[in-house]
């Protein structure tokens, strides 16, 4: 009883410490979860961390035992109370980043087609009953799909009674014929909105829009197997010319390809124009702008890519105007050398004196509307003088985040990404790239490639008909041809560092482009271009045991149902003409065409020429 009491009286005048050091042993623990939950933190600093955890618990445990008294005890106090706090603070910004990559990870991979119903913005048609009886007008080419999903919707409405619909190939002539009265409404995807602002003056507010449809279309998740914190990958920027969600399909703006090595500690950033005129994979491989490939979701956009550079496209990241607002406003602001003195709309399009965002030609730093109004800004200079402000930004970006100051700013940018970013990039990936660098931190090098050497020219595409000739860009060979040598050669570091190279690889790679009938280059659009030579484009790309047996029909022809009879005209617009007729399995050889580069590599026929596909980097003809 004597020892019991005397424990007893002990534990009383110690009751504080004892607290104190129970506090401090549950924030450990609870750090200590956090830390390995999060898996972020190198091995070696782990070991580190747990070890002075452990070491300080047992000096904490050792001067309550020994009683020491005076100012040892008041320090050891003070140094209990600031260590908890550190510990329970560090585990709940570690909690935060977790949940906030979860929820990246989580966030749905649905992209939506808005679809509206509008009217003129005089109309006195205010609903969709108000519509009864009367005409309602919808595109039936390239967005036919849209336009039935919504007639099927109105069909099941009850307050509509008996509307007409009559069907246009594309949206000017629609629209025009709602602004003359010709027709009372039209069935419009919104998504075409920017282009038809190109070229309908003041269309935003010509119309108004009395019903909207959301069309869910799934995204494909990547197929990439990489470990991107020991091999090199690539990033697709997608930037949307509009405010709101990144989720809806939009025009792609801005178009930045990130070839990442992180063997090396290098970044390449290619910049492609918006308005390179490029194979639309939507619609059959027929030209169109890069930018209108957005309209049909990211994954048109990137296999469209992958069939322009000749290599796949392992992740993406999908941002709008609102997003780069609030990513830079996030971080504070962004450092940027801003190439020019401009003045540009803002996030609306509002030329309003009081909207628009004046810079000054020099370093600065920029906000999140000044830093949009840079990247979108092109009327100075021109398309590729506005990759490379575009360029400017994100490495702006990428400094302030890997900045002390940046870094702090990580968390808060996390939990806003779900609702501002899209991307198909695993958490999991990123946090092994992140604890991989941490192992050894080395800084990050940056070079950027431009395709400066095409030309701007008028052409007709694939989204808006042979009707309306649109100013496009045309790519040049030895532009993509830098690209792809660019990405052989990050694998040339990664057979270095295994050891894993033949005599064979110290030869050139492999020329690209192959010679495809679908692209359009500088030294060959001219005569090429007969190959689309209808542009009547098809709504969908046609499934590959899709057969044309009575060929393209001749629109010079007066009887218009004559068969093309040209050996050297392909049988289908986008294949390669072939007057022979090959026996069964035989590989063809590579097309000789008028516009043949006689200096490019004889490539292999048994190689497969599909660039969608992935491409061996050792491969070579």
């Amino acid at each position: 009883m004597h020892i019991d009491s005397q424990l007893i009286e002990k534990l009383k005048r110690n009751a504080l410490d004892i607290g104190l050091d129970v506090f401090y042993i549950i924030c450990m623990l609870i750090f200590m979860f956090e830390c390995f939950h999060l898996n972020m933190i190198p091995t070696k600093f782990l070991v580190l961390i747990i070890a002075a955890l452990l070491i300080l618990a047992f000096i904490l445990i050792i001067i309550d035992i020994l009683e020491y008294k005076g100012w040892i005890k008041i320090t050891k106090r003070a140094c209990s109370v600031v260590l908890s706090i550190f510990l329970c603070f560090g585990a709940f910004f570690m909690w935060k980043v977790n949940s906030a990559m979860a929820s990246i990870d989580n966030s749905p991979t649905v992209m939506t087609n808005r679809i509206t119903v509008m009217v003129p913005a005089d109309s006195s048609v205010n609903a969709l009953a108000d519509l009864s009886n009367a005409k309602i007008g919808y595109q039936e080419g390239n967005d036919a799909d849209n336009a039935n999903y919504v007639i099927d919707q109105l069909l099941s409405n009850t307050t509509l009674v008996n509307p007409t619909y009559e069907s246009y190939t594309n949206y000017l002539t629609l629209a025009q014929d709602v602004l003359s009265g010709k027709v009372e409404a039209m069935i419009f995807t919104s998504s075409y909105a920017s282009t038809l602002n190109e070229q309908i003056e003041d269309f935003d507010t010509k119309f108004k829009i009395i019903a909207t449809f959301d069309r869910a279309n799934s995204n494909t998740a990547s197929q990439s197997t990489k470990d991107i914190s020991k091999e090199p990958f690539t990033i697709y920027i997608s930037g949307m010319d509009e405010v709101g969600e990144p989720t809806i399909n939009l025009r792609s703006d801005v178009n930045l390809l990130l070839l990442v090595n992180p063997l090396t500690n290098h970044i390449e950033m290619v910049s492609i124009p918006r308005d390179a005129y490029v194979p639309n994979t939507a619609a059959a491989n027929f030209p169109d702008k890069l930018t209108h490939t957005g309209i049909y979701g990211i994954d048109t956009t990137i296999s469209t890519m992958e069939k322009v550079f000749g290599f796949p496209i392992d992740y993406y990241a999908k941002v709008s105007f609102t997003s780069l607002i609030e990513i830079v406003d996030t971080l504070g602001g962004i450092n940027a050398n801003v190439a020019v003195t401009f003045c540009e709309q803002d996030e609306n399009r509002s030329f309003a004196p009081e909207d628009l965002i004046c810079l000054n030609q020099g370093e600065q730093t920029l906000n999140g509307k000044q830093a949009l109004a840079y990247a979108r800004h092109r009327k100075s200079y021109g398309d590729i003088e506005r990759t490379m402000a575009q360029q400017e930004i994100i490495k702006g970006i990428i400094n302030k985040v890997l900045s002390a100051d940046g870094i702090n700013k990580v968390p808060t940018l996390l939990e806003i990404g779900p609702k501002y970013v899209s991307t198909n990039i695993p958490m999991d990936l990123v946090k092994r790239l992140i604890k991989s660098e941490a192992e050894e931190i080395q800084p990050w090098t940056f070079e950027t490639l431009h395709m400066e050497n095409g030309y701007s020219d008028m052409y007709p595409t694939a989204s808006m008909g042979a009707d309306l000739p649109l100013s496009v860009y045309i790519l040049n060979r030895e532009d993509v041809r830098t690209v792809y040598r660019k990405y052989l050669q990050m694998f040339e570091t990664m057979k270095l560092n295994e050891f894993a190279f033949r005599l064979d690889d110290l030869s050139d790679p492999v020329e690209y482009p192959l010679e495809s009938p679908y692209m359009l280059w500088t030294d060959n659009v001219t005569t090429k271009i007969y190959q689309f030579y209808s542009l009547e484009y098809p709504e969908t790309e046609p499934s590959e045991d899709e057969e044309n047996p009575e060929g393209e029909i001749d629109p010079n022809d007066p009887e218009g149902e004559k068969p093309n009879e040209d050996p050297n005209m392909p049988d289908h617009p986008g294949e390669p003409s072939d007057p022979t007729d090959p026996e069964p399995g035989t590989p063809e050889p590579p097309a000789e065409t008028p516009d043949q580069d006689p200096e490019a590599p004889v490539i292999d026929p048994t190689l497969p020429v599909d660039p969608t596909q992935p491409i061996d980097p050792t491969l070579e003809p």
